[in-house]
């Protein structure tokens, strides 16, 4: 890559799958699955990219997350343990990194319009388009905010909820799981 472009300055390390785990049927090959493909992919991405932004003037990185990575929901353990693995990853980052000039930032996105999501069979509140979604990462990364997260109506509320005490966060949630 460097031969071929020259260095690189900005790395958008973005992987993502998701399967849902049937609490009926508990099965930890699926969390393993979650995890080789949306955070160790992420993981080898940042060692090998990493030596080369440091050789940038200005290098950026950046992982995608999701806003699950706050709050995991029913159904989607697997996922949001994936997501908030990578979120906590880039903190840390984010931290040791400075010390390098090295900038970094993750995405936390809500529902969007993909053909990952269009096999979802559940509410998808706020979801936006993908064209929506590229937009306010785009202006974001302009900016290199630390953490990008949209739409706000809905990620400041699964903010909110995971700020709250666990026993009402839980019963909160609680409703949004369906009875089979």
């Amino acid at each position: 890559m460097e031969s071929h472009w020259g260095g690189l300055d900005c790395a958008i390390l973005n992987a993502g799958n998701a399967e849902y785990v049937d609490i009926q049927n508990f099965d930890s090959v699926i969390f393993e699955r979650m995890m080789t493909t949306n955070y160790l992919s992420v993981v080898k991405g940042i060692e090998a990219c990493l030596p080369i932004l440091r050789q940038s003037p200005d290098p950026y990185l950046v992982g995608m997350s999701s806003s699950v990575a706050w709050q995991g929901l029913p159904k989607g353990q697997a996922y949001s343990a994936s997501k908030a693995a990578i979120r906590n990853l880039f903190q840390g980052l984010y931290i040791e990194l400075a010390a390098q000039n090295i900038a970094v930032s993750w995405i936390c996105p809500g529902f969007v319009k993909t053909p990952l999501t269009d096999k979802n069979d559940f509410p998808m509140p706020a979801r936006i388009s993908a064209e929506q979604s590229a937009k306010i990462i785009f202006q974001q990364l302009c900016r290199k905010k630390v953490e990008i997260h949209f739409p706000k109506r809905f990620t400041l509320l699964l903010k909110l909820i995971s700020m709250l005490p666990a026993s009402f966060s839980s019963t909160l949630l609680k409703g949004t799981v369906s009875q089979s």
